[in-house]
């Protein structure tokens, strides 16, 4: 039996989780741009509205994951919102009362706000930084931190 071939990050990139269209035929998957879609029973589809999910979503996730090296990126893949607060707010709920947050001081104004306001509300220590300066990053690092 030989040995199972690594491939690089290009191949990855391009090849990573590849499904052919079924219907056309493509060689590279089309992008699906649909907002909704037809379900004959509700909860039974894997895709029902595309802020949830979606084919092309779906194989991005799955190929940021191969390029992460997780091997399993079938099962277990990485996550992409369908806007930047939600990227935000689904990373701040991963912080609880007592964690350290230490965000960049350069991020939109609206995670800024959100930060502040909202989570540190909530006993979550937030503390922004310039982080190129390293000291400063290093002097707000702790066994608290979280994120």
């Amino acid at each position: 039996m030989g040995k199972s071939k690594k491939y690089g990050m290009n191949t990855k990139a391009l090849h990573a989780n590849k499904r052919f269209e079924p219907i056309s035929g493509d060689v590279m998957p089309p992008l699906h741009l649909s907002t909704t879609y037809k379900n004959d029973v509700p909860g039974e589809s894997d895709y029902f509205y595309g802020r949830i999910n979606n084919p092309t979503r779906e194989l991005f996730e799955r190929t940021l994951a191969s390029l992460e090296g997780v091997e399993n990126y079938e099962e277990q893949h990485a996550f992409a919102m369908a806007s930047g607060m939600s990227a935000v707010s689904i990373i701040a709920e991963l912080a609880k009362p007592g964690d350290n947050v230490v965000i960049t001081k350069d991020v939109y104004g609206g995670t800024t706000n959100y930060f502040s306001r909202i989570i540190r509300d909530r006993g979550v220590e937030v503390n922004f930084c310039d982080f190129a300066d390293h000291d400063a990053l290093d002097s707000l690092l702790n066994e608290k931190t979280k994120l």
